[in-house]
């Protein structure tokens, strides 16, 4: 988004806590999924993600708040913490419109 001001996010990954969160997601919802635990860290605001879902925004990392370096330490850690409790991933289409998807 030009000009807009990214808010700050948090600066440190820690991985106890992205532990805990991706259980909590597990727990609340029975899944895990990259896109959640992004909204649910604040790095994604719903608005966006929707939008990106229907197509007005081109690219999800555009709406990304804070160091991108950090997201993408957060969803590796995540990804590595559920791949340790067996979880596989599988591939899931959340564009708005696609088969399988309202």
């Amino acid at each position: 988004m030009p000009g807009a001001s990214k808010r700050s996010s948090r600066t440190e990954v820690n991985d106890t806590e992205t532990s805990a969160l991706v259980d909590r997601l597990l727990h609340r919802q029975g899944v895990y999924l990259p896109l959640e635990l992004l909204l649910a860290e604040g790095r994604l605001l719903y608005p966006d993600f929707d939008q990106w879902r229907a197509g007005a925004i081109a690219y999800l990392d555009e709406c990304l708040f804070g160091d991108s370096d950090k997201s993408v330490q957060l969803l590796r850690a995540a990804a590595q913490y559920a791949r340790a409790l067996g979880l596989r991933p599988q591939p899931l289409n959340t564009r708005a419109g696609a088969a399988g998807h309202p």
